[in-house]
């Protein structure tokens, strides 16, 4: 039981109960940590259960539940073994997954890695046949199915094998030959971030997911997936001819790799400028999709929304900071500097670029606004030389 955010039972944090299964009357309750509960399990013989909380692992003996052990565990926070005993999978507060031989007693024991999650593992679980792995994210809320692929190896000539002695100490320390392939991915990032979902040439659907841009072909029920990233994908864009993306991470130093769809290769990948996450990526709509123009996320308050002009060089912005900006691309420059009565989350311009439709909402410094969730639908105007948004609908 327990949370690691605040609530009205904040005693139970740390607690455990045991149930009887026909009728879930409580046979047992016990609290040896004052952290939240984030993983229970028993043992194969059904002698001990193992408590996970806050990188300590309690033993209790199932014939009386008297605490048996307790155990650090710094950094891997859920595992799981399967069924027929020999391979191990465990997830970290990192985000990385490692497949091991078991048993895996040495700390040298050699391991395959492999990334997706942008943050905790919460799960890790085998399928009942061994033949998926399921884990769970909780940071980027999303659930990771993936696919266990045995390794062929040659065998080992006869010249270079090794038979031991009785008084060798033998201790298997090799790589496991089980791999795991990524095989699907369920959830989709949309409580932080906007303008991310989109089509391709083909008709496919493309979007984040954690540190994975999947390409969903909805025909075929499909997916292929982009792994580049070494961090949360935050926003995309598609170039004109619908069949290469640019996508942007979060962290310090962010990347924007730009890929082709089909083949899931890197064209070109843009590092060095931004120095926080990139929330916002556009391609300029004169050209031929060769500029691409991107706004980064600390600027007097987060930009949040952005859009570009369908005819001309100008892109618009909106932020925390309760504005609309224009720009204009030739100029390097603001042109306009519009109020709003609180943040916006998402710009577009219309077709013909002369109306700009604005979401307003999510303002960091407000729970709740009267304009939250509101619509507006400006048109762009030139008075006296000077570039105005004149208000037309609500």
């Amino acid at each position: 039981l327990g949370t690691d955010v605040d609530s009205d039972t904040p005693h139970l944090n740390g607690a455990f109960t045991i149930l009887n299964e026909p009728n879930l009357a409580v046979k047992y309750q016990g609290k040896d940590s004052k952290k939240f509960i984030s993983n229970v399990k028993f043992s194969a013989d059904g002698t001990t259960l193992a408590v996970c909380s806050e990188n300590v692992v309690y033993l209790y003996n199932t014939d009386d539940w008297a605490s048996k052990v307790k155990k650090n565990s710094f950094d891997v926070v859920a595992l799981n073994r399967n069924r027929a005993g020999t391979v191990l999978v465990t997830g970290d507060q990192f985000g990385h997954i490692r497949v091991y031989k078991y048993p895996c007693l040495p700390s040298a024991n050699l391991s395959h890695q492999y990334h997706g999650h942008s943050g905790r593992i919460s799960h890790v679980e085998f399928t009942m046949d061994d033949q998926y792995v399921m884990t769970s994210g909780q940071d980027d809320r999303c659930l990771f199915q993936w696919r266990v692929e045995m390794e062929v190896h040659e065998p080992t000539p006869p010249e270079f094998e090794y038979h031991a002695t009785s008084d060798d100490e033998m201790e298997d320390t090799t790589m496991p030959p089980e791999q795991l392939e990524m095989d699907w991915i369920y959830g989709y990032r949309s409580h932080d971030s906007r303008n991310n979902l989109k089509y391709t040439k083909q008709g496919k659907i493309v979007y984040p997911v954690a540190k994975v841009v999947v390409v969903f072909d909805a025909k075929g029920w499909s997916q292929k997936h982009f792994k580049q990233h070494q961090d949360e994908v935050l926003c995309l864009a598609v170039h004109p001819s619908l069949d290469i993306v640019a996508s942007g991470e979060g962290g310090k130093y962010p990347a924007i790799h730009v890929w082709q769809v089909q083949a899931l290769h890197v064209l070109s990948t843009l590092r060095g400028t931004h120095k926080r996450g990139v929330v916002e990526l556009a391609y300029l709509s004169l050209s031929d999709g060769s500029v691409q123009w991107s706004v980064e996320m600390h600027w007097k308050g987060h930009v949040q929304a952005l859009a570009i002009h369908p005819l001309k060089d100008k892109a618009i912005t909106g932020g925390d900071d309760a504005t609309l900006r224009l720009w204009d691309l030739h100029r390097h420059r603001c042109v306009l500097k519009f109020t709003l009565e609180t943040a916006s989350r998402a710009v577009a311009y219309s077709p013909e670029g002369a109306y700009v439709a604005v979401g307003l909402g999510g303002n960091p410094r407000k729970n709740r606004h009267k304009k939250d969730g509101t619509v507006l639908i400006y048109e762009e105007k030139v008075v006296d030389g000077a570039v105005q948004l004149g208000y037309l609908i609500d």
